[in-house]
């Protein structure tokens, strides 16, 4: 299935302070943000495809075909922490998914649909509604395939010490897709 290469676990800090009143101690400190933010669990980004090429008797998918993309999960995450003595509430939410598709095409997505399988062996394919792609060509060596990258970025909003912020954070995780291109023959009969 999906085998992620890693979350990039180092959070992109984008630091805002909104005083939500007189603060009655010292700001929290910047590293204290960043330690605390590094305890929060963010789900690790799965690739997935609809319809998924294991259930094709190729194992692939086919230049051309729309394909379905989506990543399993929480699209929200709470905790509370202890940091150098201060207590901070977290509060991540997913904002976008992009995914790097292999051949070069990305695609940026707020959404995303599961695939759902047709009713009748014969319906034509249809496009996802939110969160699609269609592989244009082969890879350039044969069989290689192409390595679909997904990185998941959630904004971040921390309340301590009479203080509030936002931060950014990212996950990352890969899958490799077989694509081969299917040629009809037609046969008289």
């Amino acid at each position: 299935m999906c085998s992620p290469t890693g979350a990039n676990l180092a959070p992109t800090l984008s630091l805002s302070v909104t005083p939500s009143a007189a603060p009655a101690s010292p700001p929290v400190p910047e590293e204290t943000i960043r330690e605390a933010t590094a305890q929060i669990v963010l789900p690790e980004p799965d690739v997935n495809v609809g319809p998924d090429p294991s259930v094709n008797k190729w194992n692939a998918v086919a230049v051309g075909y729309p394909l379905w993309l989506w990543t399993s999960g929480d699209k929200q995450v709470a905790t509370t922490v202890e940091a150098q003595g201060i207590a901070i509430s977290l509060e991540a939410r997913r904002t976008h998914t992009v995914f790097e598709m292999g051949d070069g095409g990305k695609v940026r997505c707020k959404a995303m649909a599961r695939y759902s399988k047709p009713v009748f062996w014969n319906d034509p394919p249809k496009e996802s509604p939110n969160c699609g792609y269609r592989y244009q060509q082969l890879p350039k060596r044969v069989g290689a395939g192409y390595t679909v990258t997904v990185t998941t970025h959630w904004t971040v909003t921390w309340t301590a010490a009479g203080a509030t912020g936002e931060l950014t954070m990212t996950r990352t995780g890969s899958r490799h897709l077989n694509v081969v291109e299917i040629q009809s023959v037609i046969v008289a009969r």
